[in-house]
């Protein structure tokens, strides 16, 4: 998934949206959704039309990996 996000990081997020990978469960997407945005953030600050055109199912995905988080730390 690394390889993906930093080769086409638009089009994995919206394969991912879209549920494109097919191997991956319902969290596992919201993970990896979680975890491209973070890396993007940190790594490259450019603009990505992907994060202010779908930001409520982009926030939805990473609320739900941090409550998963939560729920089996704690």
């Amino acid at each position: 998934m690394n390889d993906e996000f930093n080769d086409h990081f638009e089009e994995t997020m919206y394969d991912l949206l879209s549920g494109a990978y097919p191997n991956l469960n319902d969290i596992e997407r919201d993970f990896a959704i979680t975890y491209g945005i973070r890396n993007n953030g940190a790594h490259r600050l450019e603009s990505r039309p992907i994060i202010y055109n779908r930001t409520r199912e982009l926030t939805q995905s990473m609320l739900n990996a941090l409550f998963f988080t939560i729920e089996n730390l704690y």
